[in-house]
């Protein structure tokens, strides 16, 4: 299966139960970004003002801010409702994780 998220995801769970059973059941989990500022993963991004702004979407790293890679304005949340970020990626769901 294939799934676009589209905002900030950072994990996707799918628990594995059966019925009410005795057992905890299995978690699996499938990182959709690092888990921290020296392990970024690349997402698909677009920012709706300032710096690097416009329609067409470019690559970013997740987890980051995207005022220190190169888009929008430093605002300091003067004018929280200036500038919009959009993120998407594309991740693909192992066959066995269907329910």
């Amino acid at each position: 299966m294939r799934f676009l998220a589209s905002g900030v995801v950072f994990a996707l769970a799918s628990l594995t139960a059966t019925g009410f059973a005795a057992t905890m059941p299995e978690t699996r989990v499938l990182l959709l970004s690092g888990i921290g500022k020296d392990d970024g993963v690349p997402w698909e991004f677009r920012c709706s003002a300032g710096r690097n702004s416009g329609p067409g979407w470019t690559s970013i790293n997740v987890p980051s801010s995207w005022e220190t890679q190169g888009f929008g304005t430093f605002g300091y949340q003067k004018d929280p409702d200036k500038e919009e970020g959009f993120y998407r990626r594309s991740f693909t769901v192992s066959a066995d994780w269907q329910g």
